[in-house]
This record gives C-alpha cells, structure tokens and sequence, in this order.
C-alpha cells in the first residue's frame, strides 16, 4: 500500500486594508448586525489593530459573533470560542 503525500504551498496573506475589510465583512455579515459588529470590532481595533487586517483573525471573529453576538476582546478568546 503506498501513502500519498500531497505537496503544501506557502501562503503569504497580505492584511486588508480598509476596502477589503468592508468587503469581507459585508459578505459575510447580514445588514442588520453589521453596524453592531463594527462598533465592537473599533473597541477591539484600538488595542490590537492586527485583529482587525489578518484575513484569518477576521473570519474568526465573524464566525464567533455570527454566533455568539459579541467578538471577544483577546485573541485567546476569540481562538477557545472558535474551537
């Protein structure tokens, strides 16, 4: 039996900058939480701004406030609520 083993690519992720982070969020978010979860994200934005422009970390917080209706403030939170 032989085992395949698939090739990995390394992916660089460029942060968003402000177009595409209303893009990704308008997308992913419905119209009528979308003010609500901006207001929290600008709370969280002042502490850690790196929060707000990682693709990955973003998508994080969508799925865990589609959720739960609150994005957590710490990336170790936002990390044990996604799991």
């Amino acid at each position: 039996m032989f085992t395949v083993v698939r090739v990995f690519v390394d992916v660089n992720l460029q942060p968003l900058d402000e177009d595409r982070h209303l893009q990704m969020l308008r997308g992913r978010l419905p119209t009528q939480n979308f003010e609500m979860f901006q207001e929290q994200l600008a709370v969280i934005a002042g502490k850690y701004s790196e929060l707000t422009t990682s693709p990955f970390l973003l998508s994080l917080m969508i799925e865990v406030y589609k959720k739960d209706g609150v994005i957590p403030r710490h990336r170790i939170e936002l990390y044990a609520k996604h799991v």
